[in-house]
């Protein structure tokens, strides 16, 4: 509490929190009419204006209300994503424990070079790599998990080198080149045993229809008579 001079009552006392407010705009002035008004556009997700289009197919008229959107290069389209950009992290970042989990890289490569596919399988781990340039020059790839032994094979398998274990590892490549790396490692993943029904992954009142269907047929299963799925 602190006293008050009033007009005719001499001291009144008045609650401090009652006045702190006062006293931080005082001291470290309002924020920013722009800052307030960002903030609170980034507590919801932004508004895409509709502008309806309007085309006529074979007679039929298709209405299209975000067309406009499509123009990537308009500046208020650009607008648009990064403020959805920005709401959706503030979405996240409200997850319970997402601040303590860490991305996590385990292999790192040149950027004349991608990583288009990664299999695994007991202990033996296969990396498929492709020159992305289209010219000829030099790969780089950082393996950054444990491994004991490392190989480069083509695109159909034969044998292009053995290459001692390294945290890095650079070879030559052609043009749009394939290659493949294969590495073993200390410690093995179990094999998954073979689907041999897709009861487990079927809602319960699909089942029948599950069941009713001849898997000699090509296609999907039949989504039954509708009435309860």
């Amino acid at each position: 509490m602190f006293t008050s001079p009033s007009k005719g009552r001499g001291l009144v006392a008045v609650p401090l929190l009652a006045i702190l407010p006062i006293i931080f705009v005082v001291l470290l002035g309002e924020p920013p009419a722009k800052t307030r008004a960002q903030n609170a556009a980034a507590a919801k997700p932004p508004v895409a204006p509709v502008r309806v289009v309007t085309d006529e197919y074979f007679g039929v008229k298709v209405a299209d209300p975000y067309r406009w959107m499509e123009n990537l290069q308009d500046a208020e389209v650009a607008a648009w994503f990064k403020a959805q950009s920005v709401y959706t992290q503030n979405v996240l970042e409200t997850i319970p424990g997402r601040a303590a989990m860490q991305a996590q890289s385990f292999v790192e490569t040149s950027d004349n070079v991608i990583v288009e596919a990664v299999r695994r399988e007991g202990n033996h781990i296969e990396l498929r790599l492709v020159e992305s340039r289209g010219v000829p020059g030099t790969a780089t790839i950082k393996v950054l998990f444990p491994h004991q032994t490392a190989m480069l094979t083509d695109l159909v398998g034969r044998r292009l080198s053995d290459v001692r274990p390294a945290a890095t590892y650079r070879f030559p490549v052609r043009a749009q080149q394939i290659v493949t790396m294969h590495l073993e490692t200390s410690t093995s993943v179990p094999i998954p045993s073979p689907t041999s029904s897709w009861d487990s992954f079927v809602p319960a009142e699909k089942l029948a229809a599950l069941h009713a269907y001849d898997p000699k047929l090509k296609g999907h299963p039949p989504f039954g008579n509708g009435s309860t799925f």
